[in-house]
């Protein structure tokens, strides 16, 4: 899971985009996330990951992504 400052590294082994209680709506309402890149190594986003992120324009997939599951909501 993400730690509450939600960063993210490149080249980290972060499995899931969840919040610390497991839930989705991890960056949700996040109004100045505007790129991201999913780190290779996440298998799942939960849902509502981006929910409310509306300055959000570019997300990206690190080389060898093992992404599986977007939840939907």
């Amino acid at each position: 899971y993400l730690p509450a400052n939600r960063n993210v590294e490149k080249g980290s082994q972060l499995k899931a985009f969840e919040n610390s209680s497991g839930w989705g709506g991890v960056f949700q309402s996040c109004t100045s996330l505007t790129t991201i890149e999913i780190p290779a190594s996440v298998e799942t986003i939960k849902y509502s990951a981006f929910n409310g992120c509306t300055s959000l324009k570019t997300v990206t997939f690190e080389k060898g992504s093992e992404l599986k599951t977007i939840e939907g909501y």
